[in-house]
């Protein structure tokens, strides 16, 4: 019971890490977008894909 509670708060930390590494890229993504012209719809397109993901 114990290693089941292990295993699965350890995934559940696992996939909270790979979420804020995704949404850090994003992140990075829009704010190069920004600077860059052509890119905006693209970093847009990227965050509609992450952001429904943090519910």
């Amino acid at each position: 019971m114990g290693f089941d509670e292990n295993a699965e708060s350890l995934s559940a930390r696992r996939s909270g890490q790979i979420f804020r590494t995704m949404q850090s890229m994003a992140d990075a993504i829009e704010r190069f977008a920004k600077t860059t012209t052509g890119f905006s719809t693209t970093a847009h397109v990227m965050e509609e894909q992450f952001r429904p993901a943090s519910r």
